[in-house]
């Protein structure tokens, strides 16, 4: 069942530039392998949970009971602030969520996790989780490229905030992930490339004219955000 899953979503991981997919086909491979040896567990131990758009699944303070395998829909991580909530991580189909630190830890999770887009995620226990690692150690591999390549994604946003003005990182992001422009409200595309939301609307007008300027062509995706921002368009 698993396998089938991921085999699905390899399409839409290298299209979503998700922080899974420099190993994904090896996580394919080690499931695979898995499932063909013992046939049923994982698929067991997943169950299917449906939210609606915005909904939290995950609250910051309270402690992870679940990882989560994103079948449709898009996700976002926050952090509340004292004065306001900061997007820190977007992620789509075939990507695996949770708070690792929580898990590992059992302590208060560090973010929130909530829906974008109303869709379709599978569940499986942390404690079950930890059961079956005991029982199959393979499964422990798995989850060990999933924490590198979330940490290769923590450590590359870093980066992305620390050596780029804001217009670049907005270049860099939209270019990244086309599909948040249409799904993601302008306010989380703010925070995630730490800048203020008023400021947004100056950003994708800068990015527009060295884009102009340097004949480049401006992708239909950053028209409709230029268009949402002017107000000749509203979100719906």
């Amino acid at each position: 069942m698993l396998t089938q899953f991921l085999e699905h979503n390899l399409h839409l991981q290298e299209c979503a530039n998700s922080y899974l997919s420099p190993q994904y086909e090896q996580l394919i491979r080690l499931v695979r392998d898995f499932e063909r040896k013992v046939p049923n567990v994982l698929s067991t131990y997943f169950i299917p949970c449906r939210f609606k758009k915005n909904e939290l699944f995950l609250h910051e303070g309270s402690c992870a009971r679940y990882v989560w395998l994103i079948a449709s829909g898009v996700v976002c991580s926050s952090a509340n602030g004292s004065n306001e909530t900061t997007t820190t991580g977007f992620y789509f189909p075939g990507d695996f969520v949770g708070s690792y630190f929580s898990m590992q830890l059992k302590c208060a999770s560090e973010h929130n996790l909530e829906m974008v887009q109303e869709g379709l995620l599978y569940r499986i226990a942390v404690c079950d989780l930890k059961r079956l690692q005991q029982q199959y150690p393979e499964l422990m591999r798995i989850e060990q490229i999933v924490m590198a390549c979330h940490n290769s994604y923590r450590h590359n946003h870093n980066l992305l905030l620390l050596q780029n003005d804001a217009t670049e990182r907005y270049r860099i992001v939209t270019e990244r992930y086309p599909q948040l422009l249409s799904s993601v409200y302008k306010r989380k595309i703010a925070s995630y490339i730490a800048i203020e939301p008023p400021s947004l609307s100056r950003v994708i007008k800068e990015f527009a004219r060295k884009q102009i300027h340097s004949n480049g062509p401006i992708p239909g995706k950053i028209i409709h955000s230029i268009l949402l921002c002017l107000g000749f368009i509203t979100d719906t």
